[in-house]
């Protein structure tokens, strides 16, 4: 349902609802964010920024969600990836030096 690229409302609902059972669903939130049909993949990256360290296996696909080509997205992975603070040594290049088309020059 967190997936559904029709029903808005339902998708977000549902996409909440796997935010408030944390880190379980982390993979269905996973799941979510590289569904590029999923018009949830913001909240997906929000939601997770509550996990903590249990959010570790994210960070690589919110390193690359940063080249998302939905500017909502890039924005809640570069702030979910601060708000997060996990892995310093790999997020701070990866946030100081990516360089989206979608943000513009």
């Amino acid at each position: 349902m967190a997936s559904d690229p029709v029903h808005d409302k339902l998708a977000y609902r549902a996409t909440m609802a796997l935010g408030s059972i944390r880190p379980r669903s982390l993979p269905a939130l996973l799941g979510v964010m590289t569904n590029y049909a999923a018009r949830t993949r913001y909240t997906a990256a929000c939601v997770i920024g509550d996990f903590g360290t249990n959010a570790l296996p994210a960070v690589p696909l919110l390193i690359r969600c940063l080249n998302d080509p939905g500017r909502n997205v890039t924005h809640a992975a570069a702030s979910t990836l601060g708000q997060l603070a996990l892995m310093p040594n790999v997020v701070l290049p990866a946030l100081t030096n990516f360089q989206n088309p979608a943000w513009g020059s």
